[in-house]
């Protein structure tokens, strides 16, 4: 028998604690224990622990839990979730306990906890594998991308962690990291074009983080290539407005021109980036972009006087990066 154990957070919030007294309540009927409970009697409370109902309001409250990020007492519930899923009659379909799966792994992903976060992947593409997906609805299709999206970002972020400048077993190490992510972020954007084509954000960032992984290991050409992918579809995709996406895609590409020697393609690209980002109020990308620009004109400066300058704009409040 499962029972939700307290809030881990703060346990103030009186939906959960009800929902805690369902389940507790649901689980003892379950096991055909003695009930102790005022709620016995409650012909309302009663009805609400059929599992099916009980179910939807877990799931709902998951949900809530998660977009107001307090994983701990999500991931609470999308476990019981998962548990009470694996005994209803009439059973849920795998794209039920797929979801369930994929939001239990990010709740880990989240608190760096990558073993269990790629446990829980592994469970869900066993049920939903991609090379199996041929006939399946465009929902199923996005939600295993998805799926592959966070495995290749948890492999990244691994690879990250890693000291380029290390040889031997890191070296390798590296390697494999780095081909896993591609992988998985390959296998993300081809579900996604299978299901919106080339013109979409979400393949935009897909092309954007294999460049990432490309740069990463040296592979400047073909990152460069995919960097300038990413830029022109979300030029196209979204629009003219300042957007930090672009800014990101410009400043990538701005770097990778750099490694090659590029320093005045380099520069142009870091000045157009500025110029998005002072229009983007709480974000933090804009003071690296100032930073990495004024260095660059440093190195310039006796070979040209005509470089952008690297103004400090208008006061903003920095924010979070956009990478």
């Amino acid at each position: 028998m499962i029972l939700l154990e307290g809030n881990q957070t703060d346990g103030n919030s009186r939906e959960l604690r009800t929902m805690k007294a369902k389940v507790s309540f649901h689980e003892s009927i379950a096991a055909n224990a003695d009930v102790n409970s005022d709620n016995v009697g409650n012909p309302t409370f009663v009805r609400d622990t059929d599992p099916h109902t009980l179910a939807s309001e877990i799931k709902e409250l998951a949900l809530a839990s998660t977009s107001r990020s307090e994983f701990d007492d999500a991931e609470e519930l999308w476990r019981y979730l998962l548990h009470l899923q694996s005994g209803l009659t009439p059973p849920c379909t795998d794209d039920e306990v797929v979801a369930t799966l994929a939001h239990i792994g990010r709740c880990c992903q989240s608190s760096g906890r990558y073993q269990e976060a790629m446990s829980c992947y592994r469970d869900a593409l066993q049920l939903k594998a991609p090379c199996q997906l041929k006939n399946e609805p465009p929902e199923t299709k996005l939600m295993v991308a998805c799926i592959l999206y966070d495995i290749g970002m948890i492999h990244s972020e691994l690879l990250f962690q890693q000291n380029p400048s290390d040889v031997g077993d890191h070296q390798v190490k590296r390697k494999l990291l780095a081909d896993k992510a591609i992988k998985s972020f390959q296998l993300s954007l081809d579900l996604r074009k299978s299901c919106f084509g080339e013109q979409h954000h979400v393949v935009a960032s897909a092309q954007h983080n294999i460049a990432a992984i490309l740069t990463r290991t040296g592979n400047h050409i073909a990152a460069k290539a995919l960097y300038e992918k990413s830029l022109a579809t979300r030029r196209a995709v979204l629009g003219p407005k300042p957007h930090p996406e672009v800014a990101s895609s410009l400043r990538h590409l701005a770097m990778v021109h750099r490694m090659n020697g590029e320093n005045q393609q380099a520069a142009s690209l870091l000045s157009e980036a500025l110029e998005i980002l002072y229009h983007i109020p709480h974000n933090g990308m804009l003071q690296n972009v100032i930073i990495e620009l004024s260095h660059l004109k440093r190195e310039l400066a006796p070979r040209s006087a005509s470089l952008p300058e690297a103004d400090s704009g208008p006061d903003l409040v920095l924010g979070t990066t956009v990478t």
